[in-house]
């Protein structure tokens, strides 16, 4: 999976807020029947980072799964790339009852060792706007 882009005027890399990141995530992924169930936006602190936001996504035959979006916006344009944990993305700043919406992982795999990063930042969910 490669990143993805295209024209975004709605904010900039700096100004993109959780309200505007969960909006663009809806257009995005709450298409052909899955939908966003909990989120969280973890804000660039650089210019050179990704913004990061954290989804339950439902999908359309009812079982839920993680994803991680990264999303860069430069020159107008929105980059993004979207990872599903069972991919073990490398950021693990997720908020712990996530993993509560999802089934846990039996094996070892990525997803696992990811779920326990998770677990041992534990960081509590809030909303945020």
């Amino acid at each position: 999976m490669g990143w993805t882009s295209f024209n975004y005027t709605d904010a900039l890399h700096s100004t993109l807020t959780a309200e505007k990141a969960l909006d663009f995530c809806k257009q995005e992924f709450e298409t052909s029947g899955y939908q966003i169930k909990k989120f969280w936006f973890q804000k660039a602190q650089h210019l050179q980072d990704n913004n990061v936001t954290y989804l339950v996504v439902q999908h359309p035959q009812g079982f839920n799964f993680i994803m991680v979006v990264l999303i860069a916006i430069e020159k107008g344009e929105i980059y993004y790339k979207d990872i599903p944990a069972s991919m073990g993305p490398a950021e693990d700043q997720c908020p712990v009852d996530f993993l509560s919406m999802v089934p846990i992982p039996k094996n070892p795999s990525y997803e696992m060792d990811w779920f326990i990063k998770v677990r041992r930042h534990n960081i509590r969910y809030k909303k945020q706007f």
